[in-house]
């Protein structure tokens, strides 16, 4: 295949090695300088983005890296069985697995045992790498190294990237720029040796983000769509050239597959997809590029509107300022300042990526200050694209925004010195104070950046754990699956032992069952389950528990193996499983012909309870409220011994606090639970969602008692909102005097 466009102005002579490692050098010294003073607490501290609690998202991120870091020298092929969220598997999948984060930061961790020091070397290097890749590919395509910096500083210390500086596989961008790089010169040469650069990088930057792998690719096609409609009629081999994206796109599929398929298994299994209102929730308003982070020294006060769930999403004036000359420069027609055809596709290419990625950005419903105006194109790759329908946040979309605008500003740079080439003093100065202003535009101080423990300040617990054998199935108390799971995750990381706690970006169905029913850790239904999955371990942490671990010691459900400070280690000794108190009602099931059922809200959806699919469900849609209710009238008076209350997929939005009242006349009622009740209701959901998690029930089961009328009424507010599939009650008839419904 031959050059396109031979007839253009070459660029400069390519930049040696040594000058590309002193533009990496660069890009290093930068990255400490404006993450400053994460450099200080490398080893021991974990910084988070402005909306996010510090422990959070980068504790999570923490454990993930090191268990990836763990099971690829371990046990590779179940490196997706990870230790958390025992007894499940897949459960690294739960979450963006970042196995291509690995080359960074696995050597770290092999060497230091530290995790923290792993992540926070990935971090740095992920600002890093980013400028650096932005760097040489609009030194690939300006020939100038001013205006190639300027790109450089634009992507990798963007305001968006300090933004999300507590989610570091949205940082983990760093390879997209490599890609593009030699997807250039594919593009322009139709060599394939370029081509299969651009693989590898794509690849390592799928493996990387999951954001990434979908968005990416997508970008991809946008980007080398539009650049072959940029150039001249006559360049017939650039078609030619569009066409080698089918088979590198279906390559790229095929490596992927292996990796994606856990998740293919998880949302089959578990129905794990993001629903269209999260989508919307985290999706870009119009507005939230102009919103700035309160930590931007210059435009902070100013700018500093609101946050969206996602963060603001700045966009440095400085760097539209570039692009939007380049832009008018592109579509000049003076010859002076009319840039080469490569030149001209190239900013046509990235000007029509740019629209696109912001487009896309604002989700399947485009926003206005909160307005919504009409659907997104998002909402196509929503539905149709495999993948998409898993993902909830179309806003970091802005990722590969900045990207694009780096690269437009690069040219806008380039064109802007052309016209100063006579003027060299006063070329140093506008140079000196732009880059000042790009920087001051993207710094972000300070940074919020607080301790993990690591070294002799993990407890001694952890320590003791690693020297047990590996088959301890352990449970670690109080259990908050919002918080304290985090750090038991993170814990973990020193031991390695299967854990029951866990928290990630999904959880499995019966994580709130399991909550609720371990909160009454030691009462019998909870040991029940415990022993029924195989826990043989409670790690007990006496100072952040309520109760006594002394009130333990003497009970005959537990025995004390070890006491280190105030950490108690507690074996759970095996015994014949005791049969559930819970037992099917099968036999007696009450007819629901006639029945009739009301809300207290969402009542148009209460009759799909009664439609004998518990694939559908009727849903309160806000958080869960003292004084709602869900009520039944079956037609008649019936003895009634239990309710059976069946979520489908949906048993993490089951009823929290709630009781259960029963009544002839639908005037009086009488309240029918008890605490007791309430668990074994909880425990019995734990072990339906273990073991049918798309088809969780569980049995509220009472003294019989007449009555017409069931009510379920909550009697505390809950942050989730509840659900119903279906619901059935139940008579107590003997076995010989069966019901059919």
């Amino acid at each position: 295949m031959g050059h396109l466009n031979t007839s253009s102005p070459r660029h400069p002579t390519t930049p040696t090695g040594a000058a590309r490692l002193k533009a990496l050098a660069l890009f290093v010294a930068l990255a400490l300088l404006l993450t400053f003073p994460q450099v200080m607490f490398i080893e021991r501290g974990l910084g988070a983005d402005r909306n996010e609690v510090v422990h959070d998202d980068p504790l999570l991120n923490t454990w993930i890296l090191a268990w990836g870091a763990h099971a690829v020298v371990t046990n590779p092929l179940d490196v997706f069985d990870a230790n958390a969220f025992y007894p499940r598997r897949n459960t690294l999948a739960y979450s963006d697995h970042m196995l291509g984060n690995l080359p960074l930061a696995a050597p770290v961790f092999w060497l230091s045992g530290n995790p923290v020091l792993a992540y926070n070397v990935l971090l740095l290097l992920s600002f890093a790498l980013a400028g650096w890749g932005a760097y040489l590919l609009a030194l690939e395509l300006t020939g100038s190294v001013a205006p190639a910096l300027f790109a450089g500083i634009a992507y990798g210390f963007s305001p968006y990237r300090f933004a999300q500086y507590g989610h570091v596989q949205i940082l983990s961008s760093h390879w997209m720029p490599f890609a593009m790089l030699f997807l250039h010169r594919f593009l322009k040469s139709g060599a394939l040796r370029p081509l299969t650069i651009a693989f590898v990088f794509t690849f390592l930057q799928a493996m990387s983000s999951a954001y990434f792998s979908l968005f990416f690719p997508t970008f991809v096609i946008i980007f080398a769509v539009a650049w072959v409609v940029s150039q001249p009629p006559a360049a017939d081999a650039a078609w030619r050239r569009l066409l080698w994206l089918l088979p590198f796109l279906a390559a790229l599929a095929i490596v992927l597959l292996p990796f994606a398929w856990p998740y293919i298994k998880l949302r089959n299994e578990m129905g794990f997809t993001r629903a269209m209102d999260e989508n919307v929730k985290y999706s870009a308003d119009v507005l939230s590029y102009l919103a700035c982070s309160d930590a931007n020294p210059l435009w902070g006060a100013l700018l500093a509107w609101p946050p969206t769930p996602e963060g603001p999403m700045f966009l440095c004036l400085s760097v539209l300022a570039l692009a939007a000359l380049s832009l008018r420069l592109c579509f000049s027609r003076t010859p002076a300042s009319e840039p080469s055809s490569d030149d001209r596709a190239a900013i046509r290419a990235y000007l029509i990526s740019a629209v696109a990625c912001f487009v896309l950005s604002l989700g399947p419903t485009i926003k206005f200050a909160d307005r919504a105006l009409c659907p997104g194109p998002y909402l196509v790759l929503y539905k149709f694209v495999p993948g998409y329908d898993g993902l909830r946040v179309p806003a970091r979309f802005a990722m590969i925004l900045v990207l694009a605008l780096a690269v437009l500003a690069a040219f806008g740079l380039k064109a802007a010195l052309a016209r100063l080439a006579d003027r060299p003093r006063t070329r140093r100065v506008g140079l000196l104070a732009l880059f000042a202003l790009l920087i001051v535009e993207c710094w972000h101080v300070p940074l919020d950046i607080g301790p993990a423990p690591v070294g002799d300040k993990v407890p001694q617990v952890y320590r003791w754990l690693a020297a047990q054998p590996d088959d301890i199935r352990l449970l670690e108390l109080p259990l908050d699956i919002h918080r304290n799971d985090n750090t038991y995750m993170y814990f973990s990381a020193y031991h390695w032992k299967k854990l029951v706690n866990g928290r990630s970006g999904y959880v499995p169905p019966e994580n709130i069952a399991k909550f609720l029913t371990i909160l009454r850790f030691p009462a019998e239904p909870c040991m029940d389950v415990l022993r029924e999955i195989g826990v043989t371990h409670v790690l007990f942490h006496g100072s952040a528990y309520p109760t006594p671990a002394e009130t333990l010691m003497n009970l005959p459900e537990v025995r004390l193996v070890k006491r280190l400070d105030d950490d108690y280690v507690f074996a759970v000794p095996p015994r014949p499983a005791v049969q559930s108190p819970i037992r099917p009602f099968d036999d007696s099931l009450i007819p629901r012909t006639g029945w009739r059922v009301s809300a207290s809200v969402a009542l148009p959806q209460t009759t799909i309870t009664l439609d004998g699919n518990p694939q559908t469900a009727w849903a309160t849609q806000r958080e869960q409220s003292p004084g709602e209710w869900f009520a039944v009238d079956l037609g008649r008076e019936w003895p009634v011994a239990a309710v059976r209350l069946s979520f489908g997929p949906c048993a993490n939005q089951l009823p929290r606090d709630f009781d259960l009242d029963v009544s002839t006349d639908g005037r009086a009622w009488s309240v029918v639970t008890t605490n007791d009740i309430r668990l074994s209701f909880y425990a019995h959901v734990y072990r339906t969602a273990l073991h049918s998690p798309r088809d969780a029930f569980g049995d509220i089961r009472f003294p019989p008692a007449p009555c017409r009328y069931i009510r379920i009424r909550l009697t505390d507010s809950a942050y989730s909102d509840w659900a119903i599939a279906e619901i059935n009650a139940f008579t107590p008839v003997p076995r010989q005097t069966r019901i059919r419904p």
